[in-house]
């Protein structure tokens, strides 16, 4: 009994590790001319990547090519969360599909100690995530940005 209750155990933690649920998530590139790869997080299904601030609004510049990328790929946005240094865009795609949006503005200090603004964007695709759709939703916020 014990024998085959420790390999039920070793047989889980070969499932779980061989489909990335690892608490660090994976690397992988998207379209961003200011940081090439992006964290997907698999236990969450959740998308995030940086854009370097270009001015104190960008903010507001990263959240407007947000709008017009999910206008854009015909997703219908149903609501806006504003906070403090930040904000949270709901759609819906095609079959009722959630889209989250969280669009946020930090300051990081470098190892030489000099402060960055990024404004970072996390995108989920659905209850679960989506990677390839949310890969897209961030090809197009990028795409809005580079013509400004």
């Amino acid at each position: 009994m014990k024998k085959l209750l420790s390999f039920a155990t070793l047989a889980a933690v070969a499932t779980f590790g061989a489909a990335g649920c690892s608490p660090t998530g994976t690397e992988i590139g998207v379209n961003n001319p200011d940081d090439s790869t992006a964290n997907y997080q698999n236990a969450t299904g959740i998308l995030t990547t940086r854009y370097a601030a270009k001015s104190p609004e960008y903010l507001e510049t990263v959240f407007d090519a947000t709008k017009r990328a999910l206008d854009e790929l015909k997703y219908f946005r149903t609501g806006e969360t504003p906070r403090k240094d930040g904000i949270t865009i709901y759609a819906r795609a095609h079959g009722d599909v959630k889209i989250t949006v969280d669009v946020d503005k930090r300051v990081i200090e470098t190892k030489q100690g000099a402060k960055q603004e990024w404004v970072y964007v996390r995108v989920q695709y659905g209850t679960w995530g989506n990677a390839k759709e949310s890969q897209i939703i961030v090809s197009h916020i990028s795409d809005h940005l580079s013509k400004k």
